[in-house]
C-alpha cells in the first residue's frame, strides 16, 4: 500500500538544531574569518582548493567576452568535482563547496547563478549530459543531493533546494520561476518558536519527461510521476501518477494524458 504524505513525513529524519550548521559555523567565535571562509565556501581546508577557487572567482567568473569564456573554460576543472567535455558557464556564476558538484558533457549555465554543494557526501550536486540551466537559477544543498538526469531544461530563476534528496530525472522540462525544496518546518509544538523544533527531510523526485509550467511549486515528500504536464502556478503537495495533467492550488489530477487522442 502506498504511504500518504503524512506517514513519508512522520517516518523522515528530523534535524532539531534551531540553527543552521552555515550559523553555527558563522557565530563560532573561536574559529578565524579565514578558517569560516574556508568551511562555509570552499569546504575544505586544502591550500590547493583554496587558490584554485579564488583564481577562478577573481579572474574567471566574472570577465566578459571571449577572454572571460577562455578563463572559465580552462579554470573550471580545477575547482568543480569533475566536468565533462564541452560543458560551458556563464559570468558571474558562484559555486559553494564546488570540489562536490560534478558536471556532465555539453552542460550550459547561464549568468547570475549559483551552485552550493554544501553537505557531507563526496557528491552533493550531480548534472548530467546536455542539461540547460537559465539565468539567476539556485541548487542549493544542506544536509541532501540533488541529482539531475539528462537532457534536461532548467527556465531562468528557478531554485532547486535540497534538505532532503531531490532527483530530477531525464528529459524534465521547468519553466521560468519553478521551486523545488525538500524539507519542511515542524510546526506541532505552540510553546516554543518553529524555528527551534527543527525540520523533517523526506525528499522529492520528478520523473522523465515531465513538464513543470511556470512558477511550480514542489513540497517535500512528493514524486511526481514521468511524462506529467504540470500547470503553470501549481503547488504540488501530493504524488502525482504517471501521464497525468495536474493544475491548481493544492495541484489535483484533471486527467490522464493517455486518453488524450493521438494527432
Amino acid at each position: 500500500m502506498e504511504k500518504s504524505m503524512d506517514d513519508k513525513r512522520s517516518e523522515a529524519p528530523v534535524t532539531p538544531a534551531p540553527m543552521t550548521r552555515m550559523q553555527a559555523a558563522v557565530m563560532d567565535e573561536r574559529q578565524s574569518t579565514f578558517r569560516k571562509y574556508q568551511d562555509l565556501v570552499i569546504g575544505s581546508r586544502k591550500l590547493f582548493r583554496f587558490f584554485a577557487y579564488e583564481c577562478f572567482m577573481t579572474f574567471a567568473s566574472g570577465t566578459g567576452g571571449a577572454v572571460g569564456f577562455a578563463l572559465r573554460k580552462l579554470l573550471l576543472p580545477t575547482v568543480l568535482g569533475s566536468v565533462g567535455k564541452g560543458t560551458t558557464v556563464g559570468r558571474q556564476i558562484t559555486f559553494r563547496h564546488p570540489h562536490r558538484i560534478r558536471l556532465g558533457q555539453q552542460v550550459v549555465i547561464d549568468e547570475n547563478c549559483l551552485l552550493d554543494g554544501k553537505g557531507s557526501r563526496e557528491v552533493s550536486i550531480e548534472i548530467g549530459d546536455r542539461v540547460f540551466i537559465g539565468r539567476n537559477c539556485i541548487l542549493s544543498v544542506h544536509d541532501g543531493y540533488i541529482r539531475i538526469g539528462n537532457h534536461v531544461n532548467i527556465g531562468v530563476n528557478c531554485i532547486v533546494q535540497s534538505g532532503g534528496p531531490i532527483l530530477i530525472e531525464d528529459n524534465v522540462i521547468m519553466a521560468a520561476f519553478c521551486h523545488i525544496v525538500s524539507s519542511s518546518r515542524i510546526t506541532k509544538r505552540t510553546d516554543i518558536p518553529i524555528i527551534a523544533q527543527g525540520t523533517t527531510r523526506v525528499g522529492i523526485r520528478i520523473g522523465e519527461g515531465t513538464w513543470l509550467g511556470s512558477g511550480v511549486i514542489v513540497v517535500d515528500g512528493v514524486t511526481i510521476g514521468r511524462h506529467c504536464v504540470i500547470g503553470a502556478g501549481a503547488v504540488v503537495v501530493n504524488d502525482i501518477p504517471d501521464y497525468s495533467v495536474a493544475v491548481g492550488i493544492p495541484a489535483r489530477v484533471i486527467k490522464s494524458r493517455r486518453d488524450e487522442s493521438s494527432p
